[in-house]
């Protein structure tokens, strides 16, 4: 965004701010600073300007007229977040300063209708073009009421650009109850009902709904997508049975590790006294809710502490004993179904062994946003299952497949697009 003629007469206008003619005679350094910059804005060279003010805070970080400064000039160069911090810190030194409260509302505006903005966002790929535009139409016709058109054009975005289901702006709750309420009249909504399902993590409920709306033997292009939804249920199905399996390999070898041998020849165990405290083979019931899964048995050492030492101890060993951290944490998380300790748990599956881990670490995450939807952890569980989704190979491969089949002539009218 350019600075229109009235932010750049303001701005020009700022530079003499609280300056007097004796400052200005006595080559204030702020005040030539402030003329330097002005003559590069004049001669078009903002990313210049840009460097001189940044080096100016460096040295003079209470000069509010630096800071305002500086704002004007990432208005200059299209960085409406830096611009906005600019402001702010200008503000926190100065208040009353002119156009600079007004300046802080319409960017905040700005950044939040506009979602996660890049600087380099006129260099990306098309796709990623694509994605962003569908992403502010989506969360502006939201605003307004228009979910009809709104939740269909967030789904497309994410599809091009899955990094935007990290900061869905309450995309996905609203969409949630809105088709829940629309599927009750219209079959047609079970296909978007149970996009925003497998979204949301509760694959289930997605593949009922996507199956229930391949029944109405829908138009083609839906039926393909709807397909394709399935088959990826199907894929994480298949990863999570495979980790469970791992984990239920490696539950029963640490079982068996801790098995007491049988008593030598010519010995007899005393019936009221064992020959050693050993952990029990099977792992204990989760305090509330079914285990999604099934960890390594608790040793001995651990069986009495409470739950604060176990916690306490797990993280003293995070560091430098991966391995044991883990097994304690699955100890907690036996006792206590907290979301806090099932984030952890799933971070120390992928520290411990970041190859064979991540099957366990989604399971733990998805059993977050099943059984603690509304808990902060929930967002993080989401962030982290779509950073251990398939690599950036194969999405693209799934855009290019997308353009062969709709080609771009329709990136130049959006509303086009379903």
């Amino acid at each position: 965004m350019k600075i229109a003629p009235l932010s750049l007469s303001l701005f020009l206008a700022f530079l003499l701010f609280g300056s007097s003619l004796a400052a200005l005679a006595q080559e204030d350094p702020v005040n030539v600073t402030l003329n330097r910059v002005k003559a590069l804005l004049k001669a078009k060279q903002p990313q210049e300007a840009a460097a001189l003010l940044e080096g100016a805070v460096k040295k003079n970080p209470k000069a509010h007229q630096l800071w305002v400064a500086l704002g004007f000039v990432y208005e200059e160069t299209e960085e409406p977040a830096k611009a906005l911090q600019a402001f702010k810190q200008a503000q926190s030194l100065k208040i009353g300063l002119p156009g600079v409260a007004s300046k802080i509302i319409n960017l905040e505006k700005r950044l939040q209708k506009a979602g996660p903005a890049t600087a380099s966002e006129k260099n990306a790929p098309e796709n990623v073009r694509r994605a962003r535009a569908l992403f502010k139409e989506a969360v502006e016709e939201k605003s307004l009421g228009k979910f009809e058109t709104a939740f269909p054009k967030f789904i497309e975005c994410t599809e091009l650009d899955p990094s935007y289901l990290v900061d869905e702006h309450g995309m996905i709750p609203a969409a949630l109850y809105f088709y829940k309420e629309m599927s009750k009249r219209d079959p047609g909504a079970l296909f978007y009902y149970g996009i925003y399902q497998h979204m949301y993590g509760d694959l289930d409920a997605a593949q009922r709904l996507l199956e229930k709306f391949l029944d109405s033997k829908p138009a083609a292009d839906l039926e393909k997508r709807a397909r394709q939804r399935l088959a990826a249920i199907a894929t994480a199905r298949q990863q999570m049975a495979a980790a469970a399996a791992a984990e239920e390999a490696a539950r029963q070898k640490a079982a068996a590790a801790t098995t007491p041998k049988s008593p030598a020849t010519g010995t007899t165990a005393s019936p009221s006294k064992p020959l050693s405290p050993v952990a029990p083979t099977e792992p204990v019931a989760a305090a509330s809710g079914p285990s999604v899964i099934e960890v390594p048995s608790a040793t001995a050492q651990y069986a009495t502490s409470n739950l604060t030492e176990l916690l306490q101890e797990a993280d003293a060993l995070r560091a430098t004993k991966p391995v044991e951290a883990l097994k304690l944490y699955s100890i907690a998380a036996d006792r206590k179904n907290d979301p806090k300790i099932l984030l952890t748990l799933g971070d120390l599956y992928l520290q411990e062994n970041p190859k064979h881990g991540v099957g366990p670490a989604i399971q733990t995450y998805q059993r977050i946003l099943s059984e603690f939807p509304k808990s902060p952890q929930a967002a993080e569980a989401r962030r982290k299952i779509l950073e251990l989704q398939p690599p950036p190979e194969k999405r693209a491969q799934e855009v290019a497949d997308y353009f062969a089949q709709h080609g771009t002539a329709h990136l130049d009218n959006p509303s086009d697009s379903q």
